[in-house]
């Protein structure tokens, strides 16, 4: 079966200007392609953080840019922005604040009381945080690149993939032999499968490779 790649969904913004006409301030943006969104942070290390979450095996869902959040404390309506904001599997919800540093601010403080209020859990990640975790961050992004340049293609190869998954870890060599597809293919389905909660992806040896969800967790 022949395969194409897809590249009808890269977005032409036509230089500096006219990428950051609508989203000012805004240095990173990018497609989600399992969300169908567009994503916008101010800062690469905030994208970095967005990507990692997106990509970890409870969550659910995850918003694509900073976001509002609110709550009644003491009779007064109060708000502050989060990076992102997390729902899990489970239905419990994360607000994350990714910072340069850890030291602790008003913000910070704020965003740990209406997490409270709203039956949610602050997180507090900092760049060093995100940064020590460098090399996974770009291996995710190119899951996420090919997963938009394939965004189209190869919804038939799901079900036998997770057929072959369910009989033991498989890697992608061998996923692509037995499907006898590409393996940029095999890499967007993976990636696709993993978001929607239906396989786990890892790089166990330096290759990437998935397993069978475990009961319980989709």
């Amino acid at each position: 079966m022949e395969y194409q790649r897809d590249h009808s969904v890269v977005t032409r913004w036509g230089g500096r200007s006219e990428r950051y006409r609508e989203f000012p301030r805004t240095e990173n943006r990018v497609h989600d392609t399992f969300g169908v969104q567009p994503v916008q942070f101010g800062h690469a290390f905030h994208y970095e953080g967005w990507v990692l979450e997106r990509f970890e095996p409870s969550t659910k869902s995850i918003t694509p840019k900073p976001t509002t959040v609110t709550a009644f404390i003491d009779g007064v309506v109060r708000c502050t922005k989060a990076t992102f904001v997390v729902t899990r599997r489970d239905d419990s919800i994360e607000f994350f604040l990714v910072t340069q540093s850890d030291a602790p601010t008003a913000a910070l403080r704020l965003l740990h009381r209406i997490a409270m209020a709203n039956g949610a859990r602050a997180v507090h990640w900092t760049r060093a945080d995100i940064r020590a975790r460098i090399d996974e961050f770009w291996w995710l992004e190119k899951l996420r690149q090919v997963a938009t340049i394939w965004v189209r293609k190869g919804a038939e190869l799901d079900q036998p993939l997770l057929a072959l998954v369910a009989a033991g870890r498989k890697t992608l060599t061998e996923l692509s032999a037995l499907t006898d597809a590409p393996k940029d293919l095999i890499r967007a389905r993976l990636a696709r499968l993993h978001i929607a909660g239906r396989l786990i992806i890892d790089r166990t040896g330096g290759e990437l490779g998935a397993t069978a969800v475990a009961e319980g967790m989709q």
